[in-house]
């Protein structure tokens, strides 16, 4: 189909161009069409034997029971089924007073991942059109080691090993925050550009927003002026973290920011880690990492 990607938290999918993001969890979206929710999706990782039942009720716990719906055992249309042929699938629907909802709960064996898909309609009208095509777009997993990440207006390609933490979207400001092992990313994505770089330059907008020292290329790797890479380790400067750190090495954080014109957007990425971050570690985030 015709849309735009969504990946986010493991899975990915394409969606009509007019809908839009209503709500976002580590492992939740709520989809809006003109204000109106269109869709849901929650997702989770299964320990132990996968029970049906237990997972629609746990999945769905978010809105049936808020809303006071019930959900009910409903077989789905073929070409759901033909779509979701990977799956095990368990579909189910609702009705309320003004709404009603059809969906299907997915369970991948090969990955583990149980998925709670839903359309939602104003009751008594149609499914959406494209309901059969995104489901055929849908996918849980990929087989090379790496997730997928794409909201909004930027995109990344990580190794699924990276679990995110936590997240901001804000208008002009963006910030993910991933944590694999004892290391630490953070994405950031700042616009419009040309506004934010008006009055000053890459180099004094890195030390405002992204730490980076003043003093003369302390640190400083790389730069041009549309681009910046340093290296640093930092001592805490007080308390109990601050006498540590004379007996451990503080983290190292291996940071680069950089203007896009194309998009007018500026990204960075910084990697933490009390081990040693090299420049090809930071260079590959940075190269799977991007806005559109």
């Amino acid at each position: 189909m015709t849309g735009k990607n969504i990946a986010w938290s493991g899975i990915s999918l394409f969606v009509p161009e007019t809908w839009e993001i209503g709500r976002t969890g580590n492992k939740y979206l709520l989809f809006v069409r003109d204000g109106r929710s269109v869709m849901e999706l929650k997702w989770n990782k299964i320990k132990g034997r996968f029970d049906a039942r237990k997972q629609i009720r746990r999945l769905g716990a978010g809105f049936s029971k808020k809303l006071n719906r019930k959900l009910v055992p409903h077989d789905l249309p073929p070409t759901w089924h033909k779509a979701l042929d990977a799956f095990e699938v368990f579909g189910f629907k609702w009705t309320d007073s003004i709404m009603q909802g059809r969906g299907a709960l997915l369970y991948c064996p090969e990955c583990r991942s149980a998925t709670l898909i839903q359309f939602i309609t104003p009751k008594g009208k149609p499914l959406p059109a494209a309901a059969s095509e995104i489901l055929d777009t849908f996918s849980d997993h990929r087989d090379d080691g790496f997730c997928d990440w794409a909201l909004y207006d930027i995109y990344a390609f990580l190794p699924a090993a990276f679990v995110l933490l936590k997240y901001r979207f804000e208008a002009g400001f963006f910030e993910l925050w991933f944590k694999m092992g004892s290391m630490q990313l953070k994405l950031y994505r700042w616009g419009p550009a040309a506004v934010l770089l008006k009055t000053q330059v890459l180099n004094q907008f890195a030390q405002l927003h992204m730490g980076l020292k003043s003093e003369a290329d302390d640190g400083v790797e790389s730069q041009t002026k549309t681009f910046i890479e340093w290296s640093c380790r930092t001592r805490p400067q007080t308390g109990f973290g601050r006498l540590s750190s004379f007996f451990f090495k503080p983290p190292q954080k291996r940071s680069r920011i950089w203007h896009v014109p194309e998009t007018n957007k500026i990204l960075g990425a910084v990697l933490e880690d009390h081990k040693v971050v090299y420049p090809e570690q930071l260079a590959d985030v940075c190269d799977g990492y991007g806005s559109k």
